[in-house]
């Protein structure tokens, strides 16, 4: 385990150094970061409302849904008789579902609801490398680059589902990184099983 950077708490058996305050206010300022350049992405270049997310088999899946066709595909229209069914995974599908239903622009809703996503994945970076790096600083420079990653800034234009699928996977880090009550190191890590 790395020294600690922090003169008031002992490196060994500490897994945070830093107080818990002082990481959610740096957390909170990498979320606005990221969410500006997000949205400013979606002000200038706009969304397409006729997207690939409305088209693509997941699309074509949401709309069916959407128009009570139930989960179907009928594989670019081959298997219209007996088109295919449950054959893809349905966070996506649900999510553009969502917006299809609930919302009278929904292009533009998935581009926000996936700006959101983007900014969470952003924070998640951070408070990973916060409790792997032990360094407030690689943390800091981790949740930035996140934030400011050119593809996942211009990628909510055309939101597809890896945003969503990579706010999950990190979030889930995030969790099983998570600092152990019974023993106060990362137990739970894959290199120390």
């Amino acid at each position: 385990m790395p020294q600690s950077l922090n003169p008031q708490v002992p490196s060994a058996g500490a897994v945070n150094p830093y107080p818990v305050r002082s990481l959610a206010l740096i957390g909170m300022a990498v979320f606005a970061f990221a969410l500006n350049l997000r949205f400013a992405a979606i002000a200038i270049v706009g969304v397409d409302s006729n997207g690939p997310n409305f088209w693509s088999e997941s699309g074509t899946i949401a709309q069916n849904l959407f128009n009570g066709q139930g989960y179907t595909y009928a594989f670019y229209g081959l298997r219209k008789l007996q088109p295919l069914q449950s054959f893809m995974p349905p966070l996506f599908i649900w999510l553009l579902y969502a917006c299809l239903r609930f919302s009278t622009q929904p292009a533009l809703t998935l581009a926000l609801v996936h700006a959101v996503l983007s900014s969470l994945t952003a924070v998640a970076i951070f408070m990973l490398a916060a409790q792997l790096s032990q360094r407030r600083a690689v943390a800091l420079l981790s949740g930035l680059a996140a934030a400011g990653y050119p593809v996942m800034v211009l990628m909510i234009t055309i939101p597809i589902s890896l945003t969503l699928h990579l706010a999950c996977w990190l979030s889930t880090c995030l969790l099983y990184t998570s600092p152990s009550p019974r023993d106060g190191l990362l137990s739970r890590m894959p290199s120390s099983a």
